[in-house]
């Protein structure tokens, strides 16, 4: 097989694509799950594609977890527990093959009316191993706390708006113009994924006042 075909089919089923997982509940790209174990304890947990970093699989939980506490009626949490770690595997990509070809050689020795034939065969058997993609694919599991600046060791906690804007680039989202106040409001109104957030909502606010 050609070099240029072999690439081919390698790039064709590594996915040239290449799509990191974005910030998003669990679907074909990976995302985010969670399971509420108390009114204010979360476990999130993250599948990453294998086009994704660790850092974005971290980012993701915690990002969520933060949405969370918002959504809840929170603004700060802690961490009870957090873990990463991958899922590696490997999948097929080319499969192996062998490759046979006999040649045959021989005399031929003639007297009178007859003769006979000398003949010899030799079979070459070529093998081509399967070619393997190995992939890799971040997990991140995140358990946390819920809890209010008035309550007691607050100051201990993660500010959820802080966060936000700490992992906010890793994965494209844009809120580095956001205020605390109206980077909560994106988050109530589910468009911390929407581009210029904060810019938008600004907008809407002008638009309300009048």
């Amino acid at each position: 097989m050609e070099v240029k075909s072999i690439l081919f089919l390698l790039g064709y089923g590594l996915g040239l694509s290449a799509c990191a997982t974005p910030y998003q509940a669990e679907g074909f790209l990976g995302g985010y799950s969670e399971i509420p174990l108390s009114a204010d304890v979360y476990k999130i947990h993250v599948n990453a594609n294998e086009d994704s970093s660790p850092a974005t699989s971290n980012a993701i939980a915690f990002i969520r977890a933060a949405e969370l506490s918002i959504k809840n009626g929170y603004d700060r949490f802690v961490v009870l527990d957090t873990s990463q770690y991958s899922r590696s595997y490997k999948q097929l990509v080319i499969p192996g093959k062998s490759t046979s070809h006999t040649n045959t050689t021989g005399t031929v020795n003639t007297y009178g009316y007859g003769g006979h034939v000398n003949a010899n065969s030799r079979t070459n058997t070529t093998y081509t191993p399967p070619v393997y993609a190995n992939y890799s694919k971040p997990r991140t599991d995140l358990t946390v706390k819920f809890i209010r600046t008035s309550d007691a060791d607050s100051e201990l906690a993660l500010v959820s708006t802080d966060i936000i804007k700490q992992f906010a680039p890793v994965l494209g989202l844009k809120v580095e113009g956001c205020n605390p106040a109206d980077l909560v409001q994106v988050v109530k109104q589910d468009k911390l994924k929407n581009a210029d957030n904060c810019a938008v909502q600004a907008i809407n606010q002008v638009v309300t006042d009048k």
